[in-house]
């Protein structure tokens, strides 16, 4: 079951004053504010990251011993003047000692994302990537009309956390996979575009 492999810190700010609220708590529960929508985009990258990794594994591609990472969500209405709602949670396992340091890229990628595209037109986190600042690709913008939706990795290799959020934004259904390769394209991630995925899995 896709939710024993998942524990979650949600974290919603009402306003954009700095005073967040922060629960540590089950988004899946049915008494928890957009518990289903959460519980979707949860299932969808738990999916993603077991999937990219067991390719990763079909097809020898190093992941130098890693089994999972930071998962962060983030989601803005254009019309909402609250901050976006935030997900982030953590999928797999992590080496000892480096939580905090993926939980934090993780939503570092996410966050810059969100302002390159608010005041520009990227759609991966790799369009702003500097090694030397820490700053690195593994997170994707599926863009509608009338709002977006950010999903950032950290914890496995670079072009394998973009992949996998690449694929979490078409099982979420935010994205069809034609757009995924259109972005891949961009960052030239011949880890997405050279394997086949099974959508269906």
């Amino acid at each position: 079951m896709l939710s024993k492999y998942v524990s979650s810190l949600i974290k919603i700010k009402k306003s954009r004053g700095d005073n967040p609220m922060l629960q540590s708590c089950d988004p899946s529960s049915p008494s928890y504010p957009h518990s289903q929508f959460l519980k979707g985009i949860k299932e969808a990258a738990c999916w993603a990251v077991k999937t990219v990794i067991n390719k990763a594994n079909e097809v020898g591609f190093d992941l130098g011993g890693r089994n999972g990472g930071y998962f962060c969500f983030l989601e803005h209405e254009y019309d909402d003047p609250t901050i976006p709602l935030t997900l982030t949670t953590l999928i797999g396992t992590v080496p000892d000692g480096e939580d905090a340091e993926h939980s934090a890229l993780s939503w570092e990628k996410v966050r810059r994302l969100h302002a390159k595209y608010k005041y520009g037109d990227h759609r991966l986190s790799w369009q702003s990537r500097n090694e030397s600042k820490k700053r690195y690709g593994g997170a994707v913008c599926a863009s509608f009309p009338t709002e977006a939706f950010f999903f950032g990795f950290s914890g496995l290799p670079e072009l394998v956390d973009e992949a996998a959020m690449l694929l979490a934004a078409v099982k979420a259904e935010y994205m069809t996979l034609g757009e995924a390769m259109e972005l891949a394209q961009i960052s030239e991630n011949f880890f997405f575009l050279k394997n086949d995925w099974n959508l269906a899995a």
